[in-house]
């Protein structure tokens, strides 16, 4: 090529570049780019292991765990614990989330501890007391179908204890399924026949189901042999006057929800508003007499204040 032609060809190309030895890879890793990568391992490394600073992670997880701690301060311990993801274990976010929720439900915060129970099991489907706590509060929502499922994978992991199959039971009875609630609470107390919470229960279905086939006074007043009526809880006293009027003692069962008058200044407005709607009363607020007279005329007919009305 001519010297000319050539030096114009020179022009148009621009200066030769030095060609790249066999492990040069300059173009492609500059030092600006090496710079950034090892700014975002860092960063990467910085945000991984900031949460596990020995002594405040320790601190941590001994709030997250603490039973005696407010709810507030567990919710604030297991939620840093959970948001900085601190742990590599999925069963210690299990763990983290049951707590936190926990802490929400005593908290009042019924939405929020769904919302934690529900991610508990997403880490651990085979966690008894996530089911069990969440069917609790989906009860308590109003939302009797997904609980009685909850409790009955509960009692699928846990079939030799008695707590599913009592709390079953109530969603059971709050889903309007009183023959299989009752079975429920009496294979609970076949389990354990010391279960409080099942004989109270079992002894007020069998004394107020509006199905009244299901109604066995003599196996409910058994039920309720250990109550004390002079030191009994309200809710007991209730379940005590049912019974002793489905086994034909009304007299004693109205002394019983005298008593009850006479320590629960609600209780008459209760009362009231059920002989109301059961059409036992008038409109007018009654007198003493007047509401006796219905009280009676209400456990002759088979109602049980309180209970589930005929058609429920």
């Amino acid at each position: 090529m001519p010297a000319d032609r050539r030096q114009l060809a020179n022009d148009e190309l621009g200066p030769r570049r030095k060609s790249p030895g066999p492990f040069s890879y300059a173009p492609h890793f500059s030092k600006i780019h090496v710079m950034r990568v090892c700014l975002s391992a860092f960063l990467c490394l910085f945000v991984l292991i900031q949460p596990t600073h020995g002594q405040d992670f320790g601190a941590l997880e001994l709030q997250c765990a603490d039973e005696t701690a407010s709810p507030a301060a567990t919710i604030d311990a297991c939620g840093q614990l959970i948001d900085q993801a601190a742990y590599t274990d999925l069963q210690d976010y299990a763990i983290a989330h049951f707590r936190r929720g926990t802490a929400y439900r005593a908290n009042g915060e019924d939405a929020l501890a769904l919302e934690d129970f529900e991610v508990a099991l997403d880490y651990d489907p085979y966690d008894y007391a996530a089911y069990i706590a969440r069917g609790d509060v989906l009860l308590s929502i109003g939302n009797a179908y997904r609980a009685i499922a909850d409790f009955t994978v509960a009692a699928g992991l846990e079939p030799l204890e008695p707590e599913p199959y009592v709390r079953r039971a109530i969603a059971l009875q709050a889903n309007r399924e009183y023959a299989q609630a009752v079975d429920d609470l009496r294979f609970a107390l076949r389990l354990d026949e010391t279960h409080t919470r099942a004989r109270r229960v079992l002894a007020w279905l069998l004394s107020t189901s509006p199905q009244v086939g299901l109604r066995n006074g003599p196996e409910a007043i058994n039920l309720t042999s250990e109550i004390d009526q002079e030191n009994a809880d309200i809710p007991d006293l209730m379940i005590l006057a049912a019974v002793l009027a489905e086994v034909g003692d009304i007299d004693a069962s109205i002394e019983v929800y005298k008593s009850i008058l006479d320590r629960d200044g609600a209780a008459r407005a209760r009362f009231v508003h059920y002989l109301s709607i059961t059409d036992f009363l008038g409109g007018d607020e009654p007198d003493e007499p007047t509401l006796e007279t219905a009280i009676r005329s209400c456990l002759q007919d088979g109602c049980r204040i309180g209970g589930p009305r005929s058609g429920e």
